[in-house]
């Protein structure tokens, strides 16, 4: 067991296999539609079809997506901002900048979701 481990390491070493600390794959692809589309409003649902290309949005897609847009928001666009519609499940994001009215239903990506209105 030593050997391997030792074995492993070096292949470690060798390849520069290590995690990074910067933005995963996902949280890219949402920087670039919002880069590509600077005034446009995506619901939830657009976002994960965009990102990973699916026809049909899983759970685990709608929470790797919203993940990702909390840490977008920390790291490279504080001017993110999510708006939650009556009667609808998805929210929808928009940079802040394009839409600058603050109402109850709006609120900064990192801040608690608000309430329906």
């Amino acid at each position: 067991m030593e050997l391997y481990w030792e074995t492993l390491k070096t292949q470690w070493a060798v390849r520069g296999v290590c995690m990074s600390k910067g933005p995963g794959a996902v949280e890219r692809k949402l920087r670039d539609i919002f880069a590509k589309e600077p005034k446009g409003v995506f619901t939830t649902e657009v976002l994960c079809r965009r990102v990973y290309q699916v026809k049909k949005v899983q759970k685990k897609h709608r929470v790797a997506v919203l993940r990702a847009l909390k840490r977008l928001a920390i790291r490279s666009m504080p001017t993110l901002w999510r708006r939650v519609q009556k009667h609808e499940r998805d929210d929808a994001w928009y940079d802040y900048r394009s839409f600058p009215s603050r109402t109850d239903d709006r609120a900064f990506a990192i801040e608690r979701r608000p309430r329906k209105r």
